[in-house]
């Protein structure tokens, strides 16, 4: 009866495990280059990790449902006040709603001062596939040339934030 009940935890490991390694984040180790994942803005053009390379970005995937995420907003309205008159840093929140209208209603009324992206359901697969996101809010912070420097960043209403993001800027080329 054991023997037979190791064997199945065997043969069921043996299942689980390849599925387990296929959906692991393919660009989450520092400092990988970023998987250049693809959105849409607002009037529906489709746009390019890549395109936003230049400056640090401190990205924001989140969902108009999502509680947690609604609950960062004021504090990112806070940091993205805080640096506003930084060249080096790009502000980005990526939506990862499948109900787009819900999404521009909300940017519409609440009209936050940084670029606001939706990815397409089939973007939001590819993104979360990427990134290994299972949960949002997630914050990832990509370098400026394009290499991730942290795949789950600190989050916006962390007391901690600018100490910890200044130290990232600075050691910025």
């Amino acid at each position: 009866m054991i023997k037979k009940s190791i064997v199945s935890i065997l043969v069921l490991l043996g299942t689980i495990l390849p599925v387990i390694g296929q959906t692991r984040a393919v660009a989450t180790k520092v400092p990988a280059k970023a998987i250049d994942i693809e959105f849409t803005d607002r009037s529906g053009k489709t746009v390019k990790l890549s395109d936003l390379y230049g400056k640090v970005l401190y990205i924001d995937f989140w969902a108009t449902w999502c509680g947690p995420c609604r609950k960062e907003i004021p504090y990112m309205e806070k940091i993205v006040q805080h640096y506003k008159n930084n060249k080096k840093v790009r502000f980005v929140s990526i939506s990862l709603d499948e109900d787009r209208d819900a999404w521009l209603k909300m940017i519409e009324k609440d009209t936050p001062q940084w670029a606001q992206y939706i990815a397409t359901p089939e973007q939001a697969q590819a993104i979360s596939r990427a990134y290994g996101i299972r949960s949002i809010p997630r914050f990832m912070i990509i370098n400026a040339d394009g290499t991730i420097c942290e795949a789950n960043a600190i989050r916006p209403s962390n007391p901690d934030f600018i100490t910890v993001f200044d130290k990232i800027l600075r050691q910025q080329k």
